[in-house]
């Protein structure tokens, strides 16, 4: 550093009296190739891709838990009997469930999300959100060029699995519309054109007039919704686990019918949101819980998130994910 030092003052002093520059010797250019830090691109052109999209889909996963949930640490299996009987997964896909990584964290907070009423999950592709076919995969490119304040994100939603009044419109039996939910506002937008899925879009995020056309239906404060990924050909995990869940989840509302004070609990498939390794996947979307997510789930805890987690707001800490942030107001 000294020698380095010594060669730039005599190099200004040089320059100021008029003399040429001094000679570096070649032991000293060395000195100063190897002392300066070694060039590095702003972003490489993966980076690049990924700063094209929404800047809030890279902000960090949660890393505490928040005080705004009731967590418990109730085993959500306790109320199984000594050697659990319900379904379990095939051993073959068992083993790749991973239990060791902790999973608080393990999702982006968001605060709204899109959820497109989009046909069968046993049919949906495996990168549904990014093929051109699918609305999904339209609402998703819209909503990462669309600069927002907050996180947004879009899924596909499958309604079939359990009986439930969710219904699609005539448009999109018809094929000339599609009906979107909206989260955590419960909100369904029915009937929406192709031509108009910017325009929605537009107004979601910038509290703008919906299209007249397009009819809100807004659900209940005691309609509840449980998204279980069951997106097959994105993981087999959770293809086989999810549908497990949602049987399970059939079988115990049956069960419990006279227990659920009022509720309306509409159990859906849902498209990858991230974390196979922990299958069974799920989003809760309650009146006393604020968009949770779920890993790891057994056909043992159904009735414990029934019980526990809806009906009395309590959030079970070894199952906890993260939950989605505070969302915008929306003033239709």
């Amino acid at each position: 550093m000294a020698a380095l030092i010594a060669i730039v003052s005599s190099f200004f002093h040089d320059l100021i009296a008029g003399r040429s520059p001094v000679t570096v010797p070649q032991s000293e250019k060395l000195i100063i190739a190897t002392s300066a830090p070694s060039f590095q691109p702003e972003t490489s052109p993966k980076a690049k891709k990924q700063k094209s999209k929404n800047e809030n889909d890279e902000k960090p996963a949660v890393t505490g838990y928040p005080d705004n949930a009731y967590f418990t640490e109730e085993d959500p299996c306790a109320s199984c009997e000594q050697g659990c009987d319900h379904p379990k997964l095939p051993s073959s896909l068992e083993k790749t469930i991973d239990y060791g990584e902790p999973l608080l964290g393990t999702m982006k907070p968001y605060a709204l999300h899109i959820c497109i009423i989009e046909g069968s999950s046993s049919g949906w592709p495996e990168r549904i959100e990014q093929d051109p076919t699918t609305i999904t995969a339209k609402f998703t490119d819209l909503a990462h060029k669309t600069h927002t304040d907050y996180r947004v994100l879009v899924s596909a939603i499958d309604i079939s699995y359990t009986p439930s009044d969710l219904h699609v419109s005539p448009e999109q039996a018809s094929g000339r519309g599609v009906d979107i939910m909206i989260l955590p506002h419960k909100w369904i937008l029915r009937g929406v054109r192709l031509d108009q899925i910017g325009g929605v879009l537009d107004s979601l995020i910038h509290s703008k007039t919906l299209d007249a056309s397009i009819r809100v239906n807004k659900m209940a404060d005691k309609d509840v919704f449980i998204f279980v990924c069951t997106h097959k050909k994105r993981d087999r995990r959770c293809g086989v686990a999810g549908p497990m869940l949602i049987d399970e989840f059939t079988v115990a509302l049956k069960e419990l019918t006279n227990e659920l004070d009022g509720y309306k609990i509409h159990v859906c498939g849902i498209s990858h949101i991230g974390g196979h390794k922990f299958a069974g996947n799920l989003i809760l979307y309650a009146p006393k819980t604020h968009g949770d997510w779920y890993g790891r789930v057994k056909t043992c805890h159904v009735r414990s998130i029934i019980q526990e987690s809806i009906l009395e707001g309590k959030v079970f800490k070894s199952l906890w994910r993260g939950q989605m942030n505070k969302s915008p107001s929306l003033t239709w």
